[in-house]
């Protein structure tokens, strides 16, 4: 009887989880183990919970659930191996993160340009795509690029893509881009019409709402200052120096200003503008059918060769810039409350050239961003014909 006790007492001593289960979880009556959180063995739960678990993302395709949702939660966001002695995910290429939740950029957008999330990019960023609000004209938007609301998606927050920086384009930004110009050859839409660029109107610089036409309403601008930035076809922007309204016979200064206004813009560097023509107002504008509000005014017109065809929309600079800021404005002319409620940049007159790369008169070389003129042609953007063909 002795005996028999003992080895019943060694059969019971001997049963147990698997490996103890192996310091990573809970042995249970059934002598099964219940793992603790992020280990597992191999790909299934319970076992001897010796192995990592990777961490779970919205897999970017999975095969499908009864719902038919081929987006559902998977290891490694069902693009990577998971390594089981560490739990990191060894992710396939074009992806990276955390369980390989986010899209790398093509090329590491060539070290020309920023990889950013879908929803974040802004639009605007190539030349001609500008955000216009037309809805409400009466605002500093379409000045710029801006970021459009996005509706929540499962690939929130996943898809990369490259931003470039200006001179550069293409999906990884690895092309440089060519100067755009007129074809010399073709005619152009409007003959009649002088004002033959994207005009530009600018407006309101104090929101003080008005039904009084007296002029004094207009001292306001007096003594206040703003920029303009203006952005190129190759995307680099330039703003000018800061522009002030100094004079103090309000019916004498139109004029005046206008010079000042035109001078600054042909004064950018490179010459990004060759020429305008700018005609500055003091005026009243409707911001409804009820009230007026006192407004300077300029249209813009660009009618130099190297400004040829639609261009971005000027942008009106009005937040302080003091000491060790480019340029300095001092006393700019706003609204503290709402800054860019009465200022507004919208076009007037569309172009009536064209616009083209490399003028359409030669091609680019996109690892120079020099345009190769065609025989017959020449000039940075082969806009003179040099002889018949």
């Amino acid at each position: 009887m002795r005996l028999l006790s003992l080895a019943l007492a060694l059969g019971l001593a001997a049963a147990s989880c698997p490996n103890s289960c192996s310091g990573h979880g809970t042995c249970g009556s059934d002598d099964t183990c219940t793992c603790y959180q992020d280990w597992v063995m191999g790909d299934q739960e319970g076992g001897d919970c010796s192995d990592r678990k990777c961490p779970y993302q919205v897999a970017w395709s999975a095969s499908p659930d009864r719902d038919g949702n081929i987006h559902t939660y998977a290891e490694c966001a069902g693009v990577g191996i998971c390594d089981r002695s560490t739990g990191d995910c060894e992710c396939f290429e074009g992806y990276t993160g955390k369980g390989c939740g986010i899209q790398t950029c093509p090329n590491d957008c060539s070290g020309h340009g920023a990889c950013t999330y879908a929803e974040d990019a802004p639009f605007g960023t190539v030349w001609g795509d500008y955000y216009t609000a037309k809805s409400n004209s009466l605002t500093g938007l379409g000045t710029e690029a801006v970021t459009l609301a996005q509706a929540p998606a499962w690939d929130s927050g996943k898809v990369k893509l490259c931003v470039c920086e200006p001179g550069y384009t293409d999906i990884d930004c690895s092309r440089r881009m060519c100067p755009k110009g007129n074809d010399v050859l073709d005619e152009r839409l409007n003959l009649s019409n002088n004002w033959a660029r994207g005009a530009t109107s600018i407006a309101g610089f104090n929101g003080q709402n008005s039904d009084n036409w007296d002029p004094d309403c207009f001292k306001d601008f007096l003594n206040k200052s703003f920029a303009l930035t203006f952005t190129s076809k190759m995307n680099q922007s330039y703003t000018t120096k800061p522009l002030v309204l100094n004079e103090t016979n309000v019916f004498n200064i139109s004029k005046a200003f206008s010079f000042d206004v035109r001078k600054a813009l042909v004064e950018l560097p490179n010459y990004v503008i060759d020429d305008v023509d700018v005609d500055c107002s003091l005026q009243y504008v409707h911001q409804n059918l009820t009230s007026l509000y006192p407004a300077l005014s300029c249209l813009v017109a660009f009618t130099g060769d190297t400004v040829m065809g639609p261009q971005y929309l000027l942008e009106v600079e009005t937040d302080e810039c003091l000491d060790g800021c480019t340029p300095k404005l001092e006393n700019p002319g706003n609204v503290t409350s709402m800054p860019d409620i009465f200022s507004f940049v919208k076009e007037q007159v569309t172009a009536d050239y064209n616009s083209y790369e490399c003028g359409r008169r030669g091609k680019c070389d996109y690892s120079t961003g020099e345009c190769e003129c065609f025989e017959g042609y020449m000039g940075d953007r082969c806009q003179m014909q040099t002889a018949l063909i």
